[in-house]
């Protein structure tokens, strides 16, 4: 059985065979300055980001809803490059 956790290409596999575009959150974070405008670039790809927040405002997760393929990961399993400590910097 392959590990799913060091797979390393554009699109993340999952189990129920299902993909998330990983490229295209990478993507939406490069050319996007804000959050509202990283949510809204990923909503036109068919992904919502659902951020989680702890009491003083910092990030603490990042949740992506994947419409196409109705799946849903939190963004430090698809990547350490998508972590939420990417986004607090």
């Amino acid at each position: 059985m392959t590990n799913l956790r060091s797979f390393r290409s554009p699109s993340f596999l999952y189990p129920n065979g299902a993909f998330l575009k990983t490229n295209t959150v990478e993507l939406a974070i490069h050319i996007t300055n804000s959050e509202t405008e990283f949510k809204k670039q990923l909503k036109e790809q068919g992904i919502n980001a659902v951020v989680r927040r702890n009491e003083s405002g910092r990030i603490y997760g990042i949740m992506f809803i994947d419409h196409e393929s109705r799946s849903v990961w939190n963004a430090s399993q698809l990547d350490r490059n998508l972590s939420a400590n990417r986004f607090n910097d």
